[in-house]
C-alpha cells in the first residue's frame, strides 16, 4: 500500500509531458494509485467541449497539421500502460494555480509533474509552472526530468 492513492498528472502534451504521463502510470500501476489528468487550456483559444473533448479548432484542417489534443496523447500512453484515469480540464492563463487548485480540490495527495528545466534568463523571461506549483502547492509534488 503506497502512502499516495491519488496522484494529479498535469500535462501540456509536449514529449517530456507525456513521458511524465508514462511514469506516473508506472507509480500508480505498482502502488494501486489512482490518477487524474489535468490540462489546462489557454484563455485565448477556444474551450474544448464534453469530458474527453475534441477543441474547436481541430475540427476544418487536415489531421496532419495539427498537434493530438493532449488529453487525448495522455489517454493513449496510459492506455498502453494498462491504467485507467480521470480527467480534468481547466482554461485560464496561471496554469501552476489551476494546477495547485485542483489537486486540493481533487484530494490528491500528490502532484506529479514534468519540468522543462528552462536555467538563467530562459526561467526568468517565461517563468516556470513547475517551480510555482513547487512553491504554492500543499500537496507534495514529484517533478520528473
Amino acid at each position: 500500500m503506497s502512502v499516495f492513492q491519488h496522484i494529479l498528472v498535469p500535462t501540456d502534451g509536449s514529449d517530456l509531458s507525456l513521458r511524465a504521463v508514462a511514469a506516473a502510470a508506472e507509480w500508480a500501476r505498482a502502488t494501486g494509485a489512482r490518477v487524474t489528468v489535468f490540462h489546462v487550456a489557454s484563455a485565448a483559444l477556444p474551450f474544448y467541449r464534453g469530458v474527453r473533448p475534441t477543441p474547436v479548432w481541430a475540427r476544418d484542417p487536415a489531421p496532419e497539421v495539427l498537434p493530438e489534443p493532449p488529453l487525448d496523447a495522455a489517454q493513449r500512453v496510459l492506455e498502453a500502460a494498462g491504467v485507467q484515469a480521470t480527467w480534468q480540464m481547466a482554461q485560464g492563463e496561471q496554469p501552476w494555480q489551476l494546477i495547485v487548485e485542483a489537486a486540493e480540490s481533487l484530494g490528491c495527495d500528490l502532484v506529479f509533474m514534468a519540468s522543462h528545466g528552462r536555467h538563467g534568463l530562459d526561467a526568468w523571461l517565461l517563468g516556470s509552472e513547475t517551480r510555482k506549483v513547487l512553491t504554492h502547492c500543499r500537496v507534495p509534488v514529484l517533478v520528473y526530468r
